[in-house]
């Protein structure tokens, strides 16, 4: 078994709240060899553009709204919005949690 600590941090609402302190946590996180997965709901590229904007390191990006795109199951609207069910959506998180091994998910 695989005992790197892997660390789970939300994107709206954690990281955009305070990205200057999340720049500084993943850097020490790297530095002892830790994973860190952004696990969150909005769109990977606009996710990825701001974590490198601000040298927020990170070893993965799961977009649920990607993931769920890929697979046919988010309902786009006109003005801009979108609906994934929300029996999909609110176990998603704890799901790729599950699977990644993800030992805490810093989360709002």
């Amino acid at each position: 078994m695989n005992s790197k600590l892997r660390i789970g941090i939300d994107f709206h609402g954690v990281i955009t709240e305070s990205p200057a302190f999340f720049r500084d946590f993943t850097a020490l996180a790297f530095d002892r060899d830790y994973e860190i997965h952004i696990i969150s709901g909005g769109p990977y590229l606009v996710e990825r553009n701001f974590l490198d904007s601000w040298h927020i390191r990170y070893t993965q990006i799961f977009s649920l709204l990607d993931y769920f795109a890929a697979r046919g199951q988010v309902e786009y609207f006109e003005n801009g919005n979108f609906k994934v069910p929300d029996e999909l959506w609110n176990k998603a998180k704890a799901e790729y949690c599950l699977q990644n091994n993800i030992s805490i998910q810093i989360d709002d």
